[in-house]
């Protein structure tokens, strides 16, 4: 499904597509050795995918610096609980 089907569907669609995509991911992500890998997988996939659709490069990037932000934003008061990798 390319992104110009995804945003032609009604609402319902899209939000069960959403949601079918997401559980595939959760399944997925269970089976990861390792939280540090699987972030570092999430991202790569996620750089691909804004690259090889160009139509998303700008709105992905975007997002990117939100999230990024929003994390390091978190990252500041908190100290781990664990070891750090």
């Amino acid at each position: 499904m390319n992104t110009t089907e995804i945003h032609d569907m009604p609402t319902n669609q899209e939000d069960q597509a959403l949601q079918m995509l997401v559980k595939q991911l959760v399944v997925i992500a269970d089976q990861a050795p390792d939280h540090q890998l699987l972030l570092v997988a999430l991202m790569s996939i996620y750089k691909a995918v804004a690259i090889t659709h160009p139509c998303c490069t700008a709105v992905a990037a975007q997002t990117a610096l939100q999230v990024g932000g929003e994390l390091l934003i978190r990252s500041l008061g908190t100290q781990s609980a664990g070891p750090i990798h």
